[in-house]
């Protein structure tokens, strides 16, 4: 999933890069033959800097770019529809109502400076269980929120369809990824 970033994969950096600098320099001692050069022996320290240097600056070109390419590259229609729903919701709202977002992030809370009206800021990562699912549409039903925004792509629960069939109707904002509920 793009939204959750390459963070994970950061404690596991140094044993990539030591591992395959050794890979690398195993690679460049069996090039040598009859006609190879003698080599000064050196520190390892000096060896892994001098033959790899390119592995730090690569893991840094990657941690950089990576949230650069799927923010305005991957996810840039989903992003400014993110934005175009938070900016409707800061103009019609009032400063007092909740909002919630059925999304894979929770953006639009801070974008939108309006609160969520449930504890669970987004069901992607809640939905593990039956129990966090029945806790969840539960939430919503009893902290009915003003707004809902719905991402397309995010399945949304039974419960929480009918709620929103029964409850709320569908503002006039036109959204391809998602769709905005009022409360009626």
């Amino acid at each position: 999933m793009p939204d959750q970033g390459a963070y994970q994969l950061l404690p596991v950096l140094p044993f990539f890069l030591i591992l395959l600098s050794m890979w690398l320099g195993k690679s460049k001692l069996k090039r040598g033959g009859r006609h190879s050069r003698v080599q000064k022996s050196t520190s390892i320290l000096g060896t892994y800097v001098a033959k790899n240097a390119f592995l730090p600056l690569l893991a840094v070109t990657y941690l950089i770019g990576s949230p650069l390419v799927n923010h305005y590259i991957l996810s840039s229609g989903e992003a400014s529809e993110r934005v175009s729903a938070a900016n409707y919701i800061k103009d019609k709202a009032k400063k007092t109502d909740k909002i919630y977002a059925w999304d894979k992030t929770a953006a639009l809370y801070q974008a939108s400076r309006h609160l969520s009206a449930v504890p669970i800021l987004t069901p992607s990562l809640y939905q593990g269980t039956d129990e966090n699912k029945m806790a969840l549409a539960r939430s919503l039903k009893e902290n009915a929120p003003t707004y809902i925004l719905v991402n397309n792509q995010v399945p949304v629960l039974q419960d929480v369809q009918k709620q929103i069939q029964k409850n709320y109707e569908k503002t006039d904002l036109e959204l391809h990824h998602f769709k905005l509920y009022k409360l009626k």
